[in-house]
């Protein structure tokens, strides 16, 4: 059976896959011109290269959408979250983990992985 995934997790398995393939452009873009990381003028050279520069700023956009579509996973689980029966019980702990993964990555990585095993239908 095909698993069902909803618009904000099928966002974000596209704005993930999208930046990963603009992190691999930017390493190849990179690896050629690497042996002029050995000198300081090399350095120079390395990071005024103009597609180098370019790939990076793809990636950054890249890195600025998977963001956003992170944010709206979270929201669209703890929307999920909040029609569940046992929400009153843990509606604290949720709170406390919303202001820890906007401080620490890998709490928010956790919260992105447990989203992104939430059923849309339930």
């Amino acid at each position: 059976m095909t698993r069902k995934y909803s618009a904000a997790q099928r966002n974000y398995m596209l704005a993930k896959a999208a930046y990963q393939a603009s992190e691999r452009a930017v390493n190849d873009a990179m690896e050629p011109h690497l042996e002029l990381l050995d000198t300081e003028e090399g350095i120079d050279q390395y990071t005024s290269l103009e597609m180098v520069e370019r790939e990076r700023q793809e990636m950054r956009e890249a890195f600025s959408l998977l963001r956003e579509t992170e944010e709206a996973l979270l929201d669209w689980s703890y929307t999920r979250i909040e029609h569940l029966p046992q929400y009153k019980q843990v509606a604290g702990q949720l709170d406390e983990l919303r202001q820890a993964a906007r401080r620490r990555v890998t709490v928010r990585e956790q919260l992105v992985s447990l989203a992104m095993s939430l059923d849309p239908k339930n």
